[in-house]
């Protein structure tokens, strides 16, 4: 995941280098992202770009498009999830405290 207009991306939990995984047609996995530890240092961006490989640009969302209100999607200490076979296990993955 990257930010329009900010350098760096989210940090994987747990840390890791890489995550690779094969899919066949059809096939889908999930991750679950949290974008803002709501430690009241954010930075506000009109979108964000999700790929499966940081070398592709991936598929940019707008805050609109995600329903983040104005002025944007807050962004301070991001995080995504490894790879899960479900939007639940996903979710579960996240830890409650960023850090």
């Amino acid at each position: 995941m990257t930010f329009a207009g900010l350098d760096g991306s989210t940090e994987p939990v747990p840390p890791t280098q890489s995550g690779p995984h094969q899919l066949g047609a059809k096939s889908r996995l999930y991750a679950a992202l949290r974008t803002n530890d709501r430690s009241g240092s954010a930075r506000y961006v009109p979108s964000l770009s999700a790929s499966a490989n940081p070398g592709y640009p991936g598929s940019r969302f707008t805050a609109r498009q995600i329903g983040a209100p104005a002025p944007g999607i807050a962004v301070s200490d991001p995080i995504t999830t490894l790879w899960k076979k479900t939007v639940d296990e996903a979710v579960a993955a996240l830890p409650k405290n960023a850090s």
